[in-house]
């Protein structure tokens, strides 16, 4: 801050427009680090939502095959996978039948997020062709 002297002898105090310019540059330095650093934890936080949402889903289609009696293949209309599966990578013959006595088809993985970056590992929800058991394992480990 600096004192500015008038015609009239007076003194006032403020800021010189450098002042201002170079405080202005600084926040908007700052300004555009924040919303990098706020992606990051929005892309793991929808990562995250679409794995719960994948096993409710295998989970859910178990329960309902054993309540109906008959068998219900994972990603049919009676047992959908959930809307936003772009980070799936699964194909349709590997989705598994789950059965009325509790059991699945065959042992089934689906792939969560797998191509997405190359810094992020993947998620991998296995369902276990005896128990028909809906785990989750990170790739890499």
């Amino acid at each position: 801050m600096s004192l500015v002297s008038h015609p009239l002898g007076q003194q006032q105090k403020g800021f010189t427009l450098l002042e201002i310019l170079v405080v202005l540059a600084l926040l908007s330095l700052i300004v555009s680090m924040v919303p990098s650093g706020l992606m990051g934890l929005n892309e793991r936080a929808n990562h995250q939502l679409l794995v719960q949402k994948v096993v409710v889903a295998a989970r859910q289609c178990s329960i309902t095959a054993q309540q109906q009696q008959r068998s219900i293949g994972l990603g049919s209309e009676s047992c959908p996978l959930p809307a936003d599966t772009a980070e799936l990578t699964v194909n349709a013959e590997s989705l598994p039948l789950f059965h009325a006595d509790g059991t699945a088809s065959h042992t089934a993985q689906i792939i969560i997020g797998a191509a997405a970056t190359a810094d992020r590992r993947a998620t991998v929800v296995k369902i276990d062709k005896l128990t028909a058991n809906v785990s989750l394992q990170n790739s890499g480990q």
